[in-house]
């Protein structure tokens, strides 16, 4: 039995590539014999169940025409090979000119008085307004949507094209659950979001880790936008540029801000139903 000195001896005097080589080897006879053992177990696929099929070794199969190709197993090299010339289903959509939903990364989305009054029209406000701006976590581009209406202009089919993403993750999280009530916790900031980024919706992800995702989708209110604004105008220019410190409750009487909360605590209406993924209810935890 050699001793510790005699091992470093030993491995002071090997070549470092010839190691390096004789492991390479072992490893490609390792995944060799693994790709054996798999190709043997799915030859006899039948025999392990009754309704399973299992396409033969590609060493076993004879490719004369069409029909053989479908007995060609899809891991192997001739599978890759007989898709040469051949329009199949990874690219079916490029052919027909379709692209999938796609989610952009933003920064911040900011408002010009231009957009501002491009988007409301004559629900721009009236008065000076700070500027404006929002982040929402991603703009949602649907290529393929198009407005409804024959009068649609080219704006309300980019609105239409567009939505705000907002993913909200619920906490504390046990006691939460996703729905149209705990949807409309943000009014201001789902409407102030759509028209910074000039979408017609945003889609609202709310996740819990009891219950999984929940989707919303609020559509927005013009009408509620304007009410908005005008009680940031009259902050701004009351407040901000006097460089007076405003009241406690300083529009509580106001009836149009009355108006106002009464529509935030109403926002239920602008919520779609809820779009629920399957398993959204199953248990991800093993201490649950």
């Amino acid at each position: 039995m050699r001793g510790p000195s005699s091992g470093f001896a030993a491995l002071a005097d090997c070549d470092p590539e010839a190691l390096l080589e004789e492991e390479e080897t072992r490893a490609s006879a390792q995944a060799g014999s693994r790709i054996t053992d798999t190709s043997k177990a799915a030859s006899r696929g039948n025999k392990v169940h009754p309704r399973y099929d299992a396409l033969p070794a590609v060493s076993e199969v004879t490719i004369d025409g069409t029909e053989s190709y479908r007995r060609v197993r899809q891991d192997s090299k001739e599978w890759a090979e007989l898709h040469a010339g051949v329009l199949t289903t990874g690219l079916l959509s490029d052919a027909l000119g379709l692209r999938e939903s796609m989610v952009e990364e933003v920064g911040l989305c900011m408002l010009t008085p231009e957009g501002l009054r491009q988007q409301l029209g004559d629900r721009t406000p009236t008065g000076s307004l700070p500027p404006l701006g929002a982040s929402p976590d991603g703009v949602i581009w649907h290529p393929h949507t198009q407005c409804d209406g024959d009068s649609a202009t080219a704006e309300d089919g980019r609105r239409n094209r567009r939505e705000v993403l907002e993913v909200k993750n619920l906490c504390p999280f046990d006691e939460w659950y996703p729905n149209v009530v705990s949807a409309q916790y943000w009014p201001e900031k789902l409407q102030l979001e759509m028209l910074a980024a000039g979408t017609g919706t945003a889609l609202l992800a709310m996740d819990s880790a009891h219950h999984g995702i929940h989707l919303f989708r609020v559509a927005r209110d013009d009408a509620y936008l304007q009410q908005m604004l005008q009680l940031l105008s009259d902050f701004y220019t009351r407040y901000v540029q006097t460089g007076r410190e405003p009241p406690e409750d300083m529009f509580i009487e106001r009836a149009d801000y009355r108006t106002f909360i009464q529509a935030s605590g109403d926002f239920v209406g602008c919520i779609a139903d809820p779009e629920k993924p399957n398993g959204s209810d199953k248990r991800w935890f093993l201490d649950e």
